[in-house]
């Protein structure tokens, strides 16, 4: 999770404020693919960056981080993140898509391409660990048209 000159973040010492694009991608056996550190799992994703659109942002993501080659279907949520980390105020500005068509790359080889990510397939009984928090009912019902979701951690 490294931080580049043109990721859409801006910070102060007080406060702090990104852009970030996620993905729900599912396998045969209707799990999610996320990512962890180990303490929380997250949806693939990462920072978007100045003149780039979310749609091509999440394309990128997933190539950088899974090698996937991947198509957003559509948009689920654009989420309003609110938390603090180690006494900074964070406002995080999310959208969320459905993948909807994956490239070459099977989804069982991550495991074995994945030398700096932890990638788990998780089950619908584990979402509600999904960060940000309220995720899982969007990933259940997987809504026609984007939600607005605001979480204030």
């Amino acid at each position: 999770m490294s931080v580049e000159r043109d990721d859409l973040k801006m910070q102060t010492a007080e406060h702090g404020l990104k852009v970030r694009v996620t993905g729900v991608i599912f396998d045969d056996q209707h799990r999610v693919l996320t990512v962890t550190d180990g303490e929380a799992f997250s949806l693939i994703g990462g920072k978007q960056k100045f003149g780039e659109l979310s749609q091509e942002a999440i394309v990128r993501e997933f190539m950088e981080e899974t090698g996937m080659t991947v198509r957003p279907a559509r948009l689920l949520a654009v989420i309003e993140n609110l938390f603090e980390v180690e006494g900074k105020s964070w406002q995080e500005i999310g959208f969320m898509y459905l993948i909807g068509a994956v490239g070459e790359r099977r989804l069982d080889e991550l495991a074995v391409m994945a030398d700096d990510q932890d990638f788990r397939w998780l089950p619908e009984s584990q979402w509600g660990e999904l960060l940000p928090h309220g995720i899982d009912k969007i990933i259940s019902e997987l809504p026609e048209n984007p939600v607005h979701l605001v979480v204030k951690n």
